[in-house]
Parts: structure tokens; sequence; C-alpha cells
């Protein structure tokens, strides 16, 4: 078990964070499937070669190594470009439609969050009428659009996370190819 000294003379215990892993990467998906945890969890997901895979360990100082969803979704992201099916789209609004051609084509699969489709519906002259269509949170127009979509399951919010209040958590990553001869690490720099 690893501790953190503080300066003012308090000792936190690290825990792995035990709900949180690594993960397989596909073609424009980045969460592909497969997970890989940083503690032992009886999985039995097996790392193959030709696979591409994010690394990532998290760790809390101060708390109980365990995250729950704690206010607003900061991100989002398209699970996958698959059109949305006939129900879903007769749903929306004609903001909605406009707004997901636009995290279509700029983001893909990417996460985003609200200020990029703002700033991109801005560079590209994207036209959205500017009144509130009621039908989502009841705020701004986009905030109404980006409801609908999550509401049809069209895009996925993302919350933040956090452990204990007060305590400190962290994650590093690396991206690792495994080949035949051995693992490839993409993401190694001077730093880390």
């Amino acid at each position: 078990s690893a501790e953190v000294h503080r300066p003012d003379g308090k000792v936190l215990p690290i825990y792995s964070i035990k709900n949180l892993t690594g993960h397989s990467i596909a073609p424009y998906k980045i969460h592909a499937g497969k997970s890989i945890p940083s503690c032992n969890t009886g999985g039995s997901a097996r790392m193959k070669c030709g696979e591409l895979w994010a690394i990532e360990t998290f760790g809390s100082a101060g708390g109980i190594g365990y995250v729950v969803n704690s206010g607003p979704s900061s991100h989002f992201m398209r699970g996958s470009l698959d059109p949305p099916r006939n129900f879903q789209l007769n749903a929306l609004s004609s903001n909605a439609k406009t707004m997901l051609e636009l995290i279509d084509k700029r983001f893909g699969t990417l996460a985003f969050c609200p200020r990029w489709v703002l700033q991109e519906a801005t560079r590209s002259k994207t036209k959205f009428s500017k009144v509130s269509t009621g039908r989502g949170s009841g705020g701004s127009w986009w905030e109404d659009s980006l409801h609908e979509l999550c509401n049809m399951g069209i895009v996925t919010p993302y919350p933040p996370l956090s452990d204990l209040p007060g305590c400190h958590t962290a994650q590093y990553e690396h991206t690792i190819l495994l080949r035949g001869s051995g693992k490839e690490v993409l993401t190694r720099g001077s730093d880390y």
C-alpha cells in the first residue's frame, strides 16, 4: 500500500480506483469493448496480438478507491456513427438534427464538450434556430438540442466522476500496440 505525506503532516493512503479501467481501442471507437482493470477483479479478458489498448491507471489519495457520478455532464460522445433509427430521427427537433450533423462531421465518435460544439457552429456558420424548443432541459437552444440527443440514446453524456469529497484523484495513461514481437508503447515521451 502506498501513501502520500502532505506538508501539513497528514498521511493519506493511496488506493487504486477499482471501477475505472483501461480499454481496447478500435478504428473510430475509443472504447472498443474490452476492459483491463488496474487491480484484480477476477475478469477473464485476454489481450491479443494486433490489438491497440489504452492502459490506464487511476489512483485516489484520501478516498476509498471508488468513483461515482458527481454533477451535470461535462463531456459527451457518440458510441458509433450509425444513423439514428427512424423513430429517433422523427422525434428530433430540427435544431437537434442540425446539431447531430455537426457532431458527426466534426467529432465523429470522439468525446466533446458543449463549448466545442458552439465554437464549431460559429466557425462553420451552422444555422440553428436560437429559440428554445421547450422539449429539453429548459435551457438555451443548444442545451435543449443536446438534451434531446441524449434522451434519444444518440449521444451519451459523461458526468464528472469523484471519490470522497476532499480527496485527490489522478489518471495516467499509455497507448500500446501489441505485436508478435512484443508491445510497442505509442505514447512514451520524455516526461512520462
